[in-house]
């Protein structure tokens, strides 16, 4: 009786303490509900803060596409200016030698008519000193040769004159001739040098537009990189954009998905965060996992100080990260769950981030091949996801070289059958032809004679029997397979090469 009163007190106090129990947990499960909720409305607002940074992310591309195009516009108008610059340097030394060269020949022609006034100055003083010495002389003399003499003064200056204007003219001829092409030249250069000058007004306007145009866009790429940057520190965000760039190259490389490649592929057995971003299928069943996920916090925050001994710390520190993320992939173990799996890929999907972790830490590509997983970035995987599509090619040109090779051996198959018919056939009419010659030899040797004979002999008849003709020619089976059809074919190689090379020289026999 104590017992069953023990008891029934032991279940009473149970009861109690699980009311109460139960009075306790109450406000905490209303709690844990109302967490629930606010979690599934953080997580609702993380997708949509996803799509929209996407987009952002998609507009800063396109903004960083139109800025690069515009800088090679700029690069090509300064490398424009700089050649009209140097035209115009070139064209300025050429003038300033045509301008010397017109100095010197100005200076000789000064200098040739300061000789002719001086000549002419001298013939004057000599005119002057004759008149003098004329008049100094006596008056008789004077009257008698007076006439004479200043004839022949006046020839012998005449003459001097003459010969005089004659040199200058043939002198004024000759420079004229001579600075014709000078300024000639000079006009050109003038009016080169004026058209010069209206191109460079024209194209230091064009860059100065171009140059404020850049400015702009540069604001606003230092701004949307800012933005980008702040992205891609959210781990989805770069994880999306890993993802992005990886199919990008993948597509690149002749590569199509769900052919030749499968993305977020489940893995029974395996949580949502452990799907592999990409499986590439090879040949032979033989499959590549790639990894997109690789943690980029470390080398933004590096390339945004200016310290170097602090961006070497942040970049170590990047080194570190990707070979974490590297052992955490090892541990997945994906040979485990992927069939035939050959490889496993952590994709960088930036070059200047690989070259960076590999500059502070160089043995990073052999520390991930120890724990096999290849450190790729878009560059590297480029060449071998090319030589998967090439693979994948040749694999189906050896696909379709068995085809042929097949149908090859079908109509092969067929041909010999065809051909055996053809063989009896001939066969068949040669024994015609000898039946027929056979008995046209004994109508002629036997019966025909004894059926003339009876007519010979007063037998009744309409008509001469007529003579039998004899076959000739009979059929020859002078039909030979081709050498090619004589032979059989051999199996085609992975390559598909020796498709129809002779590998046996025994005939197949035709099928009856």
């Amino acid at each position: 009786m104590d017992l069953i009163s023990a008891i029934v007190g032991a279940l009473i106090g149970l009861l109690l303490g699980a009311g109460a129990i139960l009075l306790t947990l109450r406000p905490k499960l209303a709690k844990l509900e109302t967490e629930t909720g606010l979690a599934n409305q953080a997580a609702e607002a993380a997708r949509t803060d996803l799509a929209r940074r996407t987009e952002e992310l998609q507009a800063v591309q396109i903004q960083s596409a139109m800025l690069e195009e515009r800088v090679r516009q700029a690069d090509a108008m300064m490398a424009k200016l700089a050649q009209l610059e140097a035209d115009l340097r070139a064209e300025g030394d050429m003038r300033l030698q045509r301008e010397t060269e017109i100095a010197r020949l100005t200076s000789t022609q000064e200098e040739r008519e300061r000789s002719f006034e001086e000549q002419k100055q001298g013939l004057l003083e000599a005119k002057q000193a004759l008149e003098d010495r004329f008049k100094a002389l006596s008056e008789e003399i004077l009257k008698q040769n007076t006439t004479e003499m200043v004839r022949q003064a006046e020839e012998l200056l005449k003459r001097f004159k003459d010969n005089a204007d004659g040199d200058l003219k043939v002198r004024q001829e000759a420079i004229k001739e001579t600075l014709e092409p000078f300024q000639l030249r000079l006009k050109q250069l003038e009016e080169l040098n004026r058209s010069l000058d209206e191109n460079r007004t024209k194209d230091k306007t064009e860059i100065t537009e171009q140059i404020r145009q850049m400015n702009d866009l540069y604001g606003d790429l230092n701004k949307n990189t800012t933005r980008l940057v702040t992205a891609l520190r959210d781990p989805g965000t770069a994880g999306n954009w890993g993802e992005l760039a990886l199919q990008r190259v993948l597509e690149i490389a002749g590569l199509a998905e769900h052919v030749d490649y499968e993305t977020q592929v489940h893995i029974p057995g395996e949580d949502k965060n452990s799907r592999p971003d990409v499986i590439v299928t090879l040949p032979g069943e033989r499959r590549i996992v790639i990894d997109a996920k690789t943690p980029l916090d470390a080398y933004l925050q590096a390339m945004e100080v200016n310290d170097e001994q602090q961006r070497r710390a942040l970049l170590v520190t990047f080194a570190e990260k990707v070979m974490g993320h590297g052992k955490a992939l090892a541990k997945r173990d994906y040979g485990k769950s992927v069939e035939g799996l050959e490889l496993v890929g952590l994709f960088l999907p930036s070059e200047s981030a690989y070259r960076a972790a590999l500059d502070v830490r160089p043995n990073l590509v052999e520390d991930m091949l120890a724990l096999n997983i290849m450190l790729i970035s878009p560059q590297n995987s480029l060449g071998f996801l090319r030589a998967v599509a090439f693979g994948w090619k040749q694999d189906r040109l050896a696909k379709e070289a068995k085809e042929v090779h097949n149908a090859a051996s079908q109509l092969y198959d067929s041909i010999q059958v065809l051909i055996g018919h053809y063989l009896d056939m001939g066969k068949g009419l040669n024994t015609a032809v000898k039946a027929y010659n056979n008995m046209e030899g004994n109508l002629r040797t036997r019966l025909i004679p004894r059926v003339r004979k009876m007519a010979e002999l007063g037998a009744e008849h309409a008509k001469e029997i007529a003579e039998p003709t004899l076959v000739q020619d009979p059929v020859e089976a002078s039909f030979q397979l081709p050498e090619v059809l004589s032979k059989s074919l051999p199996a085609p190689t992975a390559e598909g090469e020796g498709l129809f090379a002779v590998v046996s020289e025994e005939p197949r026999e035709p099928e009856a």
